[in-house]
C-alpha cells in the first residue's frame, strides 16, 4: 500500500482539458503519496501544438475544473499556470518528487536532466498508468474527447454502432425532433467540419455555393423520389445501402473512413439517409456542424458537443 505521508509536497503538470476520469485518477494517485500537490496547468500558448487545439478549453476553465475536483475530494493543492514544461521544478523549493503518467515520463526525465546541470538533486519520479476506456483497448485522453471518440468517463461512442440497428418507434420519434436551431444560412464557424444531410438541404448548399465537407443524399424528399439536376450533377458519389428506420454498419463504416481520410465529398444512400445524421453526431469531432432539413420549418444547424453526443448515445443504448 502506498504511504500517504511519503512526501510533504509533489509536483505534476498537464493540460487538463475536458477534465475526465483519467485526470481524476491521476490527481488522486498524487494525493495518496503526498500531503500537498503543486499542479501546473499549461497556458493557452502551450496547447497550440496539440491536435484540435482550437477545441481546448481556456486556461481559466481548465484550472477551475481542477480546483473544483480537488476541493470536492479534500485534495490540498496549489493550482498554478505554467508557461513551459518545467514550471517551478527547476527552483530550489519544497518540491520533493514529480508525479507523471506513462506518456509524460520523458518530460519528467528531462526535468531531472536540467536539474543535474543546475547542480540540483534529482527528484524521484512516480508514474501513474493511463486509465483505460470502457472498451479496454484504448485509454482515456482529452485528445480523444475532442476528436469525438469517447466521453469523459471512457464510453466509446462507436461501440453502440457495431451492428445493424433497427430503431424503436420511441427512438424514431426522438431523432426526428429538431436537435439544433433553424437557420437561413450557415453562420461563420471558422474551420469547423460541415456535414449536410438530405436532398433539399444539400441542393440549397450547392445552389448558394455554401461551403461543406460532406454531403449525404438519397434521391428522395419526404420519402418520395424526386429528380434534381443539381444533385444528379454530383460526380462519383460514394454509394452505400441503409434501410429506412435502420442504422446499418456499412453506412457507419463509410462515415468512419471519411472521418479519417476525407477523400470523397458526397455519399448517395440507397434506402434512407436521415439517420446518417445520428451517426455523424456520434462519430465526428466536437465542433462539427451537421445541417439537415426539418419538415415545414427549414434547415437545422446542429453543433456537435458533449451534451448531444451523450443524448444520442444514451438513446441508442436504450434502443
Amino acid at each position: 500500500m502506498i504511504n500517504k505521508n511519503l512526501y510533504n509536497t509533489v509536483a505534476l503538470g498537464g493540460t487538463f482539458d475536458h477534465l475526465h476520469d483519467g485526470h481524476k485518477d491521476f490527481l488522486k494517485f498524487a494525493a495518496e503519496i503526498s500531503k500537498f500537490i503543486i499542479i501546473g496547468v499549461t497556458d493557452q500558448q502551450m496547447t497550440l501544438r496539440k491536435k484540435d487545439s482550437e477545441l481546448i478549453q481556456p486556461t481559466h476553465v481548465r484550472k477551475q475544473a481542477v480546483s473544483n475536483f480537488c476541493n470536492q475530494n479534500d485534495i490540498k493543492a496549489d493550482i498554478i499556470t505554467i508557461y513551459d514544461e518545467f514550471g517551478p521544478t527547476l527552483e530550489k523549493s519544497r518540491i520533493q518528487a514529480i508525479v507523471c503518467t506513462n506518456d509524460t515520463l520523458a518530460g519528467a526525465n528531462k526535468i531531472n536532466e536540467v536539474r543535474d546541470r543546475l547542480y540540483l538533486r534529482n527528484l524521484p519520479i512516480h508514474i501513474h498508468n493511463l486509465k483505460k476506456d470502457k472498451s479496454g483497448f484504448g485509454t482515456i485522453s482529452s485528445q480523444r474527447i475532442r476528436a469525438g471518440e469517447i466521453d469523459r468517463k471512457g464510453n466509446v461512442y462507436s461501440s453502440i454502432l457495431y451492428e445493424d440497428l433497427e430503431l424503436s418507434e420511441e427512438n424514431r420519434k426522438f431523432f426526428s425532433k429538431k436537435h439544433g436551431e433553424i437557420i437561413d444560412q450557415p453562420k461563420d464557424k471558422n474551420q469547423n467540419l460541415r456535414i449536410v444531410v438530405g436532398d433539399s438541404t444539400l441542393e440549397t448548399f450547392i445552389q448558394n455555393k455554401w461551403q461543406y465537407d460532406l454531403g449525404v443524399f438519397d434521391g428522395k424528399r419526404q420519402r418520395k423520389e424526386v429528380q434534381s439536376d443539381i444533385l444528379e450533377a454530383i460526380n462519383n458519389p460514394k454509394i452505400v445501402s441503409n434501410r429506412p428506420g435502420f442504422i446499418e454498419s456499412s453506412a457507419v463504416e463509410l462515415l468512419k473512413a471519411w472521418r479519417i481520410n476525407r477523400n470523397f465529398k458526397n455519399i448517395f444512400v440507397e434506402g434512407e439517409e436521415d439517420l446518417t445524421a445520428v451517426v455523424a453526431v456520434l462519430l465526428m469531432p466536437l465542433g462539427t456542424i451537421i445541417y439537415y432539413g426539418q419538415p415545414n420549418e427549414g434547415i437545422v444547424e446542429c453543433v456537435v458537443n458533449e451534451d448531444i453526443k451523450e443524448e444520442f448515445f444514451r438513446a441508442l443504448s436504450n434502443n
